[in-house]
């Protein structure tokens, strides 16, 4: 089931950018978009895997630890396969517990993949070295403000509400 959920997010994600790819953005309006997006898939991963406050505080820890290893990436790879060694030895230091490891990769994967499918959608953005790199900077940002978010959010109310009526629709027999 968690698995339909981030497909769904992906999609969503994927049909978000579409829209946005329909006009030209200046470097600023870009690295808005890619904040406010970051936002929202964080929203999402918490609306669906309900992480606690630690596993929350430990992902965002990550992206900080992403943000410095941050580089422009060329035409064929991608944030996630370029950082996936940095967030597994992140995950896998004393920092993080044994137990909250598979939250940790899963949530940053998730989020790195989130970069990744903004930069499909909108392929300019990627021949700009710096616009690149800002771009991913935005969107790891915006996901850092969704996971420091209160649980008493209203949005994060509100993706909590959102995965479990989805939930309970694709259960229906």
């Amino acid at each position: 089931m968690k698995k339909l959920g981030t497909i769904g997010i992906c999609l969503s994600l994927l049909v978000t950018s579409l829209f946005v790819t329909s006009c030209n953005l200046t470097d600023g309006q870009a690295k808005v978009v890619a904040q406010n997006t970051g936002l929202g898939v964080s929203l999402l991963w918490i609306g669906q895997d309900a992480p606690d406050a630690e596993v929350k505080a430990l992902v965002s820890t990550a992206m900080d630890v992403i943000q410095t290893n941050l580089v422009a990436i060329s035409d064929n790879t991608t944030y996630t396969e370029t950082l996936l060694p940095v967030i597994t030895t992140f995950a896998r230091s004393d920092a993080v517990p044994d137990n909250y490891e598979p939250l940790v990769i899963g949530g940053s994967m998730l989020i790195l993949n989130g970069v990744d499918v903004l930069l499909v959608a909108n392929p300019d953005w990627k021949l700009k070295e710096g616009l690149v790199v800002d771009v991913a900077k935005s969107f790891i940002l915006g996901a850092q403000m969704g996971l420091a978010l209160d649980d008493n959010d209203p949005r994060v109310l509100k993706a909590k509400s959102f995965t479990v009526s989805k939930t309970k629709a694709l259960s229906i027999k």
